[in-house]
């Protein structure tokens, strides 16, 4: 299967990878993902994101699962990085 490459804000791949060392449900694959775009540094705000298709529902469902535990601020950017996730191509 092809790889999606997302473009996430900056804000919602930190607040995944705060969140995913708080709750153990993320695996570990897409946390190391993450934090290798992290890394790669941003200048415009956002991070690309490359994961296998399965990686990326994985994200956008935990995404939506953790939104419903987390503060109205955080929970929002969570669905909008999850809706993000299921129309990348």
């Amino acid at each position: 299967m092809a790889i999606k490459v997302l473009t996430l804000p900056l804000l919602a791949v930190r607040l995944m990878l705060d969140l995913a060392r708080e709750t153990p449900a993320l695996p570990s694959g897409i946390v190391t993902t993450l934090e290798t775009a992290a890394s790669g540094g941003s200048t415009d705000g956002s991070y690309q994101v490359a994961l296998q298709p399965d990686d990326a529902t994985a994200l956008g469902a935990w995404c939506r699962a953790i939104a419903l535990w987390v503060n109205p601020a955080h929970a929002g950017v969570l669905i909008i990085a999850a809706g993000t996730i299921d129309t990348a191509k």
